[in-house]
């Protein structure tokens, strides 16, 4: 990914990685079982790949990048099926690391969220319909379109 708004992109994929890796932590510290840390670990690697910067990538294997973001949300999702409570459950108390992932992980879908709006926006520039209708034509009263539109 190359140009002047490549660094959102990255930014993107740093949110992506925290999350998936916040959501590891927290299955691992609040449902232990034994491929916690192994599934935490690789999902923490695969991540790491994601957020890499292109120059670290061969000519033409810059599709590593999504493989590993796609092997981290396959995993995470593994995760959260093998660590999901059996049965009825008591609800247990959660540990203050546990809170803490949360928090950040709760956080983080918050930026990204708000990035996601940032780079549709950015992506537009000043087009509302980009290549269609740009944006000083959007302005004014609305003119319904000609026959055949509407019954």
């Amino acid at each position: 990914m190359q140009g002047p708004f490549a660094w959102l992109w990255l930014l993107q994929a740093t949110f992506i990685a925290i999350l998936l890796i916040g959501s590891n932590l927290y299955f691992w510290q609040s449902r232990p079982t034994v491929p916690s840390p192994l599934l935490t670990g690789i999902v923490f690697l695969m991540s790491l790949a994601t957020v890499m910067p292109a120059a670290l990538f061969p000519k033409g294997f810059f599709w590593v990048r999504y493989l590993a973001l796609g092997v981290a949300v396959l995993l995470s999702l593994l995760h959260l099926l093998i660590s999901r409570p059996r049965g009825r459950a008591a609800p247990q108390d959660l540990r203050r690391s546990s809170q803490v992932t949360l928090a950040v992980t709760g956080a983080t879908a918050l930026l990204l969220f708000l990035l996601m709006g940032v780079i549709r926006t950015t992506a537009r520039s000043d087009y509302t319909i980009y290549g269609v209708m740009k944006e000083s034509d959007s302005y004014g009263i609305f003119q319904a379109p000609s026959k055949g539109y509407y019954p």
